[in-house]
Order: C-alpha cells, then sequence, then structure tokens
C-alpha cells in the first residue's frame, strides 16, 4: 500500500465560518421579512428563503469534528 499526499488544501475553517454568516443573515431574512411586509409589498419573498435555510442550514454543522492530537 502506498502513501497518498493530498496537494489540495483545504478551507474548513472558511466554510465554517460562510455557513455561520449565512445563518446570520437567514436570520435577518426572516426578521425583515415579517417586519416590514405589506399588503401591497407581501413579505413572503424575503421570509421564505430565511426560513428554509434555517430548517436545512444546520445539516452542514453534522460533519463537524473535533480532532484530539493524536488523530492530526
Amino acid at each position: 500500500m502506498e502513501e497518498k499526499v493530498i496537494a489540495g488544501k483545504k478551507n474548513g475553517m472558511a466554510v465554517m465560518l460562510l455557513l455561520i454568516v449565512l445563518y446570520a443573515a437567514a436570520v435577518l431574512l426572516m426578521v425583515m421579512g415579517i417586519s416590514m411586509g405589506t399588503e401591497e409589498n407581501p413579505w413572503l419573498p424575503v421570509f421564505l428563503p430565511g426560513l428554509i435555510w434555517l430548517c436545512i442550514g444546520w445539516f452542514p454543522f453534522l460533519g463537524l469534528k473535533v480532532l484530539k492530537p493524536q488523530e492530526a
């Protein structure tokens, strides 16, 4: 069996920060959609993407794993 060296750099921290920013944006979309909605200007197109991301946005966080020093 030969050892394979992966040349690509993994950006796990960047992805985690992006997901946190998207989660905060989803909360803001929901708040803005509820507070700024009127009969002439419905709130659903602003509210719905935020609601969808809050429902499914936590799935990528399930793959998060903390490594112990012996596992690295």
